[in-house]
Protein backbone atom coordinates (compact mmCIF):
# COMPACT_ATOMS: atom_id res chain seq x y z
CA UNK A 1 0.00 0.00 0.00
CA UNK A 2 1.47 3.41 -0.85
CA UNK A 3 1.12 6.65 1.07
CA UNK A 4 -1.86 7.92 -1.89
CA UNK A 5 -3.72 4.26 -1.28
CA UNK A 6 -3.68 5.18 2.83
CA UNK A 7 -4.91 9.22 1.78
CA UNK A 8 -7.65 7.48 0.24
CA UNK A 9 -9.44 5.57 2.87
CA UNK A 10 -8.83 8.05 5.26
CA UNK A 11 -10.82 10.87 6.26
CA UNK A 12 -10.16 14.12 4.77
CA UNK A 13 -9.21 15.80 7.79
CA UNK A 14 -6.27 13.57 8.79
CA UNK A 15 -2.89 14.71 8.79
CA UNK A 16 0.12 12.45 7.86
CA UNK A 17 3.87 12.36 9.80
CA UNK A 18 5.87 10.78 7.37
CA UNK A 19 9.41 9.39 9.16
CA UNK A 20 12.05 10.37 6.34
CA UNK A 21 14.72 9.05 8.58
CA UNK A 22 16.35 8.52 11.95
CA UNK A 23 14.52 11.11 14.20
CA UNK A 24 13.41 13.43 11.24
CA UNK A 25 9.70 13.67 9.79
CA UNK A 26 7.66 15.68 7.40
CA UNK A 27 4.06 16.49 8.48
CA UNK A 28 1.58 16.61 5.18
CA UNK A 29 -2.33 18.13 5.96
CA UNK A 30 -4.87 18.49 3.36
CA UNK A 31 -3.76 21.57 1.82
CA UNK A 32 -0.12 20.10 1.18
CA UNK A 33 -1.20 18.66 -2.48
CA UNK A 34 2.34 19.06 -3.30
CA UNK A 35 3.91 17.05 -0.86
CA UNK A 36 0.94 14.65 -0.86
CA UNK A 37 1.89 14.15 -5.12
CA UNK A 38 5.43 13.95 -4.70
CA UNK A 39 5.27 11.35 -1.39
CA UNK A 40 2.38 9.42 -2.06
CA UNK A 41 3.87 6.57 -4.13
CA UNK A 42 5.88 5.48 -1.16
CA UNK A 43 5.30 2.02 -0.04
CA UNK A 44 4.11 1.78 3.73
CA UNK A 45 6.14 -0.55 6.00
CA UNK A 46 3.69 0.19 8.50
CA UNK A 47 1.30 2.93 10.26
CA UNK A 48 -0.03 3.62 13.33
CA UNK A 49 -2.38 6.43 15.47
CA UNK A 50 -0.77 9.20 16.29
CA UNK A 51 -3.73 11.01 17.77
CA UNK A 52 -7.73 11.17 16.45
CA UNK A 53 -7.14 12.97 13.42
CA UNK A 54 -3.08 11.79 12.95
CA UNK A 55 -1.55 9.11 10.93
CA UNK A 56 2.46 8.17 12.11
CA UNK A 57 4.04 6.53 8.78
CA UNK A 58 6.95 4.14 8.31
CA UNK A 59 7.89 3.95 4.81
CA UNK A 60 9.70 1.20 3.12
CA UNK A 61 12.80 2.99 2.64
CA UNK A 62 15.04 5.43 4.50
CA UNK A 63 13.58 8.78 2.35
CA UNK A 64 16.67 10.35 3.09
CA UNK A 65 18.71 8.56 0.15
CA UNK A 66 15.73 8.26 -2.25
CA UNK A 67 15.53 10.08 -4.95
CA UNK A 68 11.83 11.36 -5.26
Amino acid sequence: MTIKDLAAIMSEDTTYTILIGADQEVVIGKEDKALMEALGNVLVDHAMVNTANRLCIYPCMDLRRAAI
